[in-house]
C-alpha cells in the first residue's frame, strides 16, 4: 500500500511538473507570437503612441477624437497649488470651537486681497477640535490649514451632535447672470472642438464668460432609446425627458473673428444641429469666490458605537459650490456617511490629491459613501485613497466635462467608480485601481431610475479593476487602453493587460499642452516591469523576491509622498485671534413676531386672521396665496437650499417671498424611500457572486434595505 501510495504521488508530481511546463510554454509562444501586435499602437488607433511616448490623435471621420483632459484641476493645472501665509493662529481649545475658528476664518476674510489673489490662511495647532457646528468659508482668498493629516500627532476638527450636513462648507454666492441668446451656426461641431461656429459674434469679446449649451432634445434621446426606458417594464420613472439632460459647459472666449469664437478649453461632447445644434449665453458671476483651499488637517465624525449603520451624524467632510480655483490636499476623512470630498455643479477647477476616505459609517446604499464625487467641471482628483464606500470616485448624472481621476485607489467598494448616468462626458480614469470592484463607462438601462448611457467621450488608461464595463453609446465613443481587468461592452478596448507608456494620459497631455514636464509626474507610483519572455537570471531571482512582498497601496504611497514633500508648518509668527485689532459684526437684533394662536377655529397671529400658506406646486381651491413650498425634514446628501435639504432660513425665505404665514409641511419621502418605488418591497440582486436579498425598512441603521 506505501509503495502504490508513493507511485500515485510521483505520477501527480510528474503530471503536474509536465503541464506547468506546457503551460509556459504554450504563454510564452504566443507571448512571443502577438508581442510586437499586442503592446504597440499603429498610427490607426485613436491615440497612436510613438517610440519616444508621445501621443499622436486619430479624427473620426466627422472630425471626433479623444479629447484633452488636462485642463482639469486648480488653475487648469498650469500652476501649482501655492503655500499662503498664516495671518492668523488658533490653538486648541477646550468645549466647542466652532465659534473660534470661524471667528478666524472671519477675520482673513475682511482682510485687503493681496497681489497674489489671496488674503491669507488661518493656520490650526496640532490637536483635537470639537466642532458642534459646521465651518463656512464664503470669502475669496482664503485658505483653512492644520497641522498634519493624520489621527495620531495632526489637526483633527471632530464633528459632534446628530446633524447630518457637512463639517467645512466653501460656498460662493449663487447670483450668476445670463444674458441674451447667441445662435451656433448650423454645422457640426465635433468633440474636443476649441473653435465655435457662429451666426453673429459682435457681443463677444476675449475674456468674455460664456455657457455653452447643448440641448437634449427628442430627437436625440430617441436615438439613445432612452426616451423608452422602462416601456416594456411599464415602469414610467426611467425614461428620460426633453430638457432633463442638457449639457451646459463654461468657458472662456480667448479669441474672435467675423464668424466664430475660440474658447479655452475643448467641448467634450459634438453639437449636431441634427439634434438642436447648441447655443451659447454670455454669463457674469460675482459672487463666485476664487483661491479657496482646506489642507493638512483630519476631519473624523462622531457616531454611535453600539451602530454601524449609523447615519445621525455628518455625511460629507468638505463640500464645494459656487467655487472656481479651489483645493483640498493632504485631509484624510473617517467615519463620515456621505463623502470625503463633494463638488457641486457649481464649482470648476478644483484639485483634490493626496486625501484619504476612511471607515465610513453608513447603510451599505444608494447615494451613501461616495467618497470622491463631483457634479462640477474642471475637477481633478488625484493620488486619493478610499475604503468600504460605495460609490468611491464618481461623476455625477449629466454632468459636462471633461473630469480627471488620476492615481486614484477604491479597496474593498460595495459598488463602482466611474460615472453614475445620464451620458457624462469627458471623464477620464487615468491609472484608478477598483480592487474587487468595477469601472463603469457602460449602460445601465434602468438602474438608479433611468441611469442609461452613463458616459460618453471617455477614457479608460491604464487602470486595475476586476471588471471594466466600456461601451460606444450612439453618437459618442469611449476608450479604454492598457487596463488589467475583464472587459465588457463594445468601446474600443487596447492593449488590455499590458504595461503602457506614457504612465499617465493626464500628465502626457499637460506635458504636451505646456511645452515641460509637471512636478505632479514625480509624483506617479510606476508600475516597474519587464515585456519579456525570457528574463535573467537575476531579474527572475527579483521577481520572486518582489512576489513575497504586498502590493504597493495609494494610502502607503500617499504617506510617502507626504514625508518626501513636506508642507513647512510653522506659526509664522501669526497673531491669535485676540491679539489682532478686529471685531466681528455684531448680529443684528431681531423682533420677535407675536405668537400663532388658534381662536374660534383661526389660526391668528394677535388680531390678524392668517389665511395665507404654502402648498407644493399647486393651488388650493377655496385659499389665497398658497404659492410656496418647503420642508424641514427632507433630507438630499450634501444638497442644502429649497428643493434639497431644507434650513430653517431657507424656508422662512419661501414664506417670506410667497406672502405666506403658514406653511404646508410636506415629508422627506425621498429620503425615507432610499430611491425605491412605491410598489417594490425586494429585490435580488447578483454582487460580487452572491445572491443579496435585503428588504427596505425605513430605520437607519436599524433594519435592512435593498441596494438601490
Amino acid at each position: 500500500m506505501l509503495l502504490f501510495l508513493c507511485i500515485r504521488i510521483f505520477r501527480y508530481e510528474t503530471m503536474k511538473h509536465n503541464l506547468c511546463r506546457t503551460l509556459l510554454l504554450f504563454a510564452g509562444v504566443f507571448l512571443f507570437a502577438t508581442i510586437d501586435a499586442h503592446f504597440k499602437t499603429t498610427p490607426q488607433s485613436p491615440v497612436h503612441i510613438t517610440e519616444t511616448d508621445e501621443l499622436v490623435y486619430k479624427s473620426y471621420p466627422n472630425g471626433d477624437r479623444i479629447p484633452d483632459f488636462s485642463f482639469c484641476g486648480y488653475r487648469q493645472s498650469e500652476y501649482p497649488i501655492p503655500w499662503v501665509d498664516a495671518k492668523v493662529y488658533v490653538p486648541v481649545v477646550d468645549g466647542d470651537a466652532t465659534g473660534l475658528i470661524q471667528q478666524a476664518l472671519n477675520y482673513v476674510a475682511s482682510l485687503p486681497m493681496e497681489p497674489d489673489g489671496f488674503r491669507g490662511a488661518v493656520q490650526l495647532a496640532p490637536g483635537n477640535y470639537e466642532l458642534k457646528g459646521k465651518l463656512l468659508m464664503r470669502a475669496d482668498g482664503v485658505v483653512l490649514r492644520g497641522s498634519g493629516c493624520h489621527k495620531n500627532g495632526g489637526t483633527v476638527l471632530r464633528a459632534l451632535g446628530p446633524m447630518k450636513d457637512e463639517l467645512i462648507r466653501v460656498l460662493g454666492y449663487n447670483n450668476a447672470k445670463t444674458e441674451d441668446t447667441i445662435h451656433i451656426a448650423g454645422q457640426y461641431v465635433p468633440v474636443n472642438a476649441t473653435v465655435i461656429p457662429l451666426k453673429q459674434t459682435a457681443t463677444l469679446k476675449v475674456g468674455d464668460k460664456i455657457r455653452i449649451v447643448r440641448p437634449s432634445t427628442a430627437g436625440w434621446l430617441s436615438v439613445l432609446g432612452t426616451d423608452r426606458l422602462g416601456n416594456e417594464q411599464e415602469y414610467n420613472f426611467s425614461k428620460w425627458t426633453p430638457g432633463r439632460h442638457d449639457m451646459v459647459w463654461e468657458r472662456t472666449v480667448v479669441a474672435v473673428t467675423s464668424e466664430s469664437i475660440t474658447i479655452d478649453v475643448p467641448l467634450t461632447m459634438s453639437l449636431d444641429p441634427k439634434y438642436g445644434g447648441g447655443y451659447i449665453l454670455p454669463l457674469s458671476w460675482t459672487g463666485r469666490i476664487n483661491n479657496v483651499g482646506i489642507e493638512n488637517l483630519c476631519c473624523d465624525s462622531e457616531y454611535d458605537h453600539t451602530n454601524l449603520k449609523d447615519e445621525n451624524h455628518r455625511w460629507q467632510a468638505i463640500t464645494f459650490n459656487h467655487v472656481k480655483d479651489g483645493w483640498v490636499r493632504r485631509v484624510e476623512a473617517h467615519h463620515f456617511a456621505g463623502s470625503a470630498v463633494m463638488v457641486l455643479e457649481g464649482a470648476m477647477q478644483v484639485t483634490v490629491e493626496d486625501c484619504k476616505f476612511l471607515h465610513p459609517v453608513s447603510e451599505i446604499a444608494n447615494h451613501r459613501r461616495y467618497a470622491f464625487h463631483t457634479l462640477g467641471q474642471l475637477t481633478l482628483f488625484q493620488r486619493c485613497y478610499s475604503e468600504e464606500g460605495y460609490r468611491d470616485f464618481t461623476v455625477g448624472v449629466a454632468v459636462p466635462g471633461p473630469n480627471a481621476f488620476v492615481q486614484c485607489h477604491s479597496e474593498r467598494p460595495y459598488s463602482f467608480s466611474g460615472s453614475t448616468g445620464g451620458f457624462s462626458n469627458g471623464i477620464l480614469m487615468d491609472k484608478i485601481t477598483v480592487s474587487g470592484g468595477i469601472i463603469q463607462l457602460g449602460y445601465r438601462d434602468m438602474a438608479d431610475q433611468g441611469a442609461g448611457w452613463v458616459a460618453a467621450n471617455s477614457m479608460c488608461w491604464q487602470g486595475r479593476a476586476s471588471q471594466t464595463h466600456c461601451v460606444t453609446p450612439p453618437t459618442a465613443h469611449n476608450w479604454a487602453y492598457g487596463m488589467w481587468t475583464q472587459p465588457f461592452g463594445n468601446g474600443h478596448y487596447e492593449l488590455s493587460h499590458t504595461f503602457v507608456k506614457p504612465e499617465s494620459f493626464f500628465y502626457a497631455q499637460l506635458a504636451a499642452r505646456m511645452g515641460k514636464s509637471s512636478m505632479e509626474e514625480k509624483k506617479i507610483f510606476v508600475y516597474t516591469t519587464d515585456e519579456t519572455t525570457k528574463p535573467t537570471p537575476e531579474y527572475a531571482h527579483w521577481m520572486s523576491v518582489q512576489s513575497l512582498k504586498p502590493d504597493m497601496r495609494m494610502d502607503v504611497w500617499i504617506d510617502s509622498m507626504i514625508v518626501k514633500y513636506p508642507l513647512e508648518i510653522t506659526q509664522n509668527n501669526a497673531p491669535l485671534l485676540n491679539e489682532v485689532n478686529w471685531r466681528p459684526e455684531k448680529e443684528k437684533h431681531v423682533v420677535m413676531a407675536e405668537p400663532l394662536q388658534v381662536k374660534n377655529g383661526w389660526i391668528v397671529r394677535g388680531n390678524h386672521i392668517l389665511i395665507n400658506g404654502t402648498y407644493f406646486r399647486k393651488n388650493i381651491p377655496g385659499t389665497t396665496g398658497w404659492q410656496g413650498k418647503g420642508s424641514l425634514s427632507q433630507f438630499v446628501p450634501g444638497r442644502t437650499g429649497t428643493g434639497y435639504t431644507e434650513e430653517p432660513d431657507s424656508v422662512a425665505q419661501v414664506l417670506l417671498l410667497s406672502g405666506a404665514h403658514v406653511l404646508h409641511h410636506r415629508t422627506g419621502l425621498w429620503y425615507e424611500r432610499r430611491r425605491n418605488d412605491h410598489d417594490g418591497i425586494c429585490m435580488l440582486m447578483l454582487k460580487f457572486g452572491l445572491l443579496l436579498m435585503k428588504c427596505l425598512i425605513a430605520v437607519a441603521g436599524r433594519g435592512k434595505l435593498r441596494i438601490a
